[in-house]
């Protein structure tokens, strides 16, 4: 599973998940297209360095000044990262978060009442406990 995100001026403007193959065919769609990593292009952009100075009466002592700089403006660019592994370990932080709950009331027997809870759920708990990441 790959989640892609749509990058402009290093900023996530949109993103999804997809399998691989459905991925890499929609990258390609729009590779195609030209839509998407675009290299960064220089544009004139006129600044103000100094603004109008004004007297008490609103007449324009000298004017405001301005400079022309080059600024970089960047195109959409796309960014793919694989996040199989993660989702796995989702799907196994899940199932063992359930496990411990669906078992808790063993445990509670045993410390309250002395019905010893199996060994065999022990170990299952903690083999869980152990398996969970965050």
């Amino acid at each position: 599973m790959f989640k892609i995100s749509i990058i402009k001026n290093a900023q996530v403007t949109n993103s999804c998940t997809a399998p691989e193959a459905e991925a890499m065919a929609w990258l390609a769609r729009h590779e195609g297209m030209g839509t998407f990593g675009q290299k960064k292009e220089t544009v004139e952009k006129q600044v103000l360095i100094f603004p109008a100075v004004i007297d008490s009466e609103g007449v324009e002592i000298s004017p405001a000044q301005y400079e022309i700089q080059q600024v970089e403006v960047s195109g959409y660019t796309v960014e793919m990262l694989d996040i199989s592994a993660q989702l796995e370990q989702e799907r196994i932080n899940s199932e063992s978060l359930k496990l411990l709950a669906e078992s808790d009331w063993m445990i509670v027997r045993e410390m309250e009442g002395g019905v010893a809870c199996p060994q065999e759920i022990k170990d299952a708990r903690a083999a869980a406990r152990a398996s969970i990441v965050r």
